[in-house]
């Protein structure tokens, strides 16, 4: 291995050039890749004005062979990793990427990938005895497709949906047991909530005392949905909140055999 140490300014400067270089045409030489487009929903913990919400994505690569992994943001530049087979990379963001209240914002995350990775999204405050954490699997574009049902519990329940070509048309038709204040204005059962999104950016939609399931999206292209609660009470553990998340599958990947396990008695 070079000793960096002893590589004199001109040579480090073709030495960084290079090794630019060789990952670019290791990022383009892969016949296969996969795009992510990720939101983080709000994450919320009580009596803690101080804490900050750490967000991250942990990228697997399960295969054997060196992949690349490109990754950026609204107005950012591209960032691009290179992953050995075998190993994890965790990839921090900042907590301004996470989705507050009711709005429309840009912040959604691209990820570029080869065959073989997959992809967690992490999302955790780490205030002791007062933790608040959820993950999810993201979902590949090639499988998002354009219609969805939300599922969450009561109370604090939201959804997130993040646009992955501009001038995406959207329609959210609510079910819920609560008022939606979204746009200025309170959105109640049945109510159809028409919007347009591009890539990167995201519609976070929120009920305070009520749930969302059964909520339906609707978009001319693909989207990724994301839904759960901003924070809930573990039936393990009744005296803490924790927030929720899940990517959802669009409508047309579902199956008919489920594997299920019950609850604890």
């Amino acid at each position: 291995m070079m000793n960096m140490a002893h590589i004199r300014c001109p040579d480090l400067a073709w030495f960084l050039l290079l090794q630019s270089v060789m990952l670019h045409a290791l990022c383009h030489d892969e016949t296969t890749r996969n795009v992510y487009m990720i939101g983080f929903m709000e994450n919320q913990i009580l009596n803690a004005p101080n804490s900050s919400c750490k967000l991250s994505l942990h990228i697997v690569n399960t295969g054997e062979n060196t992949t690349c992994v490109n990754y950026q943001t609204k107005g950012t530049q591209l960032s691009s990793i290179s992953l050995p087979g075998r190993t994890t990379r965790v990839v921090p963001f900042s907590e301004e990427y996470m989705v507050r209240g009711s709005d429309k914002t840009q912040r959604g995350i691209r990820v570029e990938s080869g065959d073989g990775v997959i992809i967690y999204g992490v999302n955790r405050f780490n205030e002791t005895n007062k933790g608040s954490m959820d993950g999810f699997l993201s979902i590949p574009v090639t499988y998002a497709d354009t219609c969805f049902y939300a599922v969450t519990l009561s109370n604090l329940s939201q959804i997130l949906l993040v646009g992955t070509v501009n001038g995406t048309s959207v329609n959210v038709t609510l079910r819920t047991n609560c008022r939606v204040n979204y746009n200025q204005r309170p959105n109640s059962n049945g109510t159809v909530i028409n919007t347009t999104l591009d890539e990167y950016e995201t519609l976070q939609l929120q009920c305070s005392k009520g749930f969302l399931t059964g909520t339906f999206i609707q978009a001319s292209h693909p989207v990724s949905v994301f839904s759960g609660n901003k924070r809930q009470k573990i039936l393990t553990v009744p005296t803490t909140l924790g927030h929720l998340v899940e990517q959802i599958p669009s409508v047309n990947s579902w199956g008919m055999y489920f594997v299920n396990i019950p609850p604890t008695v």
